[in-house]
């Protein structure tokens, strides 16, 4: 069987609060004029202005393909599984691809993320070195980052390749969804599902 894992805060928009664990939630929207475009600075930083409604808003707004895909978190789960497990979305060439992870050595992020053709190796700890796949802290997939949410997913091997999507509508912390509850995730999921500790300092910044 199959592990798939979706979860979302139970933040509502403009504030408020939530708890996922013991992990608070919170948040306000994010820069708007109009509500047709962004002000301020890029997702995944200090959404405090007036809060919009995310659909109103272009969706390359962003210059990236960020905040395009949209799916219920248990979805989303299911997809990685399906594409990066089952391998039944794309082509075996184009997954050969897709997974041919190298470090990045220029511009954004280098030398600490493992970047393949829309994939990268992440990590739930803040760790010294890029990551590698197969370790308890790491998992083949994506975040999502833009105005008004922070999302991760992907696959974890160590979990007999478990897959699973983390989404929390605030657009502020960007160590949250990552740092804190994917990685309370991977140390739960190993407890339950292997009887194992994951050796794992999660919220550590």
């Amino acid at each position: 069987g199959a592990l798939h894992l979706g979860l979302r805060s139970g933040v509502s928009w403009g504030g408020g609060g939530g708890m996922v664990g013991d992990v608070p939630l919170g948040g306000r929207g994010v820069h708007s004029k109009d509500g047709s475009g962004a002000e301020g600075d890029g997702g995944g930083g200090n959404g405090l202005g007036a809060v919009v409604q995310i659909w109103e808003q272009r969706g390359g707004m962003l210059g990236w393909t960020c905040g395009n895909l949209v799916a219920t978190p248990f979805d989303v789960a299911r997809f990685f599984r399906d594409l990066l497990v089952d391998q039944s979305v794309v082509s075996a060439a184009s997954l050969r691809e897709m997974e041919a992870f190298r470090l990045l050595d220029y511009g954004w992020a280098k030398g600490s993320i493992r970047y393949g053709a829309g994939l990268m190796i992440e990590s739930v700890e803040l760790p010294d070195l890029p990551p590698v796949s197969g370790a308890w802290d790491a998992y083949e997939g994506h975040g999502g980052d833009t105005y008004g949410f922070l999302s991760e997913q992907g696959v974890i091997r160590l979990l007999g390749n478990a897959s699973f999507s983390v989404v929390s509508n605030q657009d502020y912390d960007g160590n949250l969804v990552q740092h804190t509850i994917a990685c309370r995730i991977i140390t739960a999921a190993a407890r339950v599902l292997l009887g194992a500790v994951a050796p794992l300092e999660c919220g550590k910044r």
